[in-house]
């Protein structure tokens, strides 16, 4: 069984190279989404603040041979008190490598990122996908997410 660790700062240039494949992915499922010129070093640098003191660690790694084959990142999500709900963990990305798919470890990955929210005291967990991305969407429906709101965006209108 291929182990999870929590991630930590020192797994920054690995975690830039799963992101990038993330990236890929959702451009594969929906092409208007699709990574900006320069945006790696800007990544870098915003991947550096989830390392900042939380209540639950931020990323969680598996690996094979030395190599990154998938992770799941989340945070404590901002709660306004206007909206009675549990404080919640929002899940922000997760990936497993193409070999790796379908053996159980993108829900492994999930899990271990949940209890270890739910021990920090983040019973409700949230996550986003791409409305085109059908294989993401069962993948969150088959691990017990639900429908709660829906984000509508209107493209610019071309010239």
């Amino acid at each position: 069984m291929i182990p999870i660790r929590a991630g930590t700062a020192a797994d920054i240039e690995p975690l830039l190279d799963v992101w990038e494949a993330l990236m890929a992915c959702g451009t594969e499922a929906d092409p208007r989404f699709r990574m900006a010129r320069g945006a790696r070093p800007h990544m870098r640098d915003y991947m550096r603040s989830w390392f900042a003191p939380q209540p639950f660690p931020p990323v969680f790694l598996a690996e094979h041979d030395g190599a990154l084959v998938g992770a799941v990142r989340g945070f404590p999500s901002l709660i306004v008190p206007v909206v009675e709900r549990a404080p919640t963990v929002r899940i922000g990305d997760l990936y497993v490598a193409d070999a790796y798919r379908r053996q159980g470890l993108a829900r492994r990955l999930v899990d271990t990122l949940l209890l270890s929210a739910r021990e920090a005291g983040y019973p409700r967990a949230e996550v986003g996908t791409l409305t085109l991305d059908a294989r993401a969407v069962a993948f969150w429906k088959g691990v017990g997410f639900g429908d709660w709101m829906v984000t509508l965006s209107r493209e610019p209108e071309s010239p």
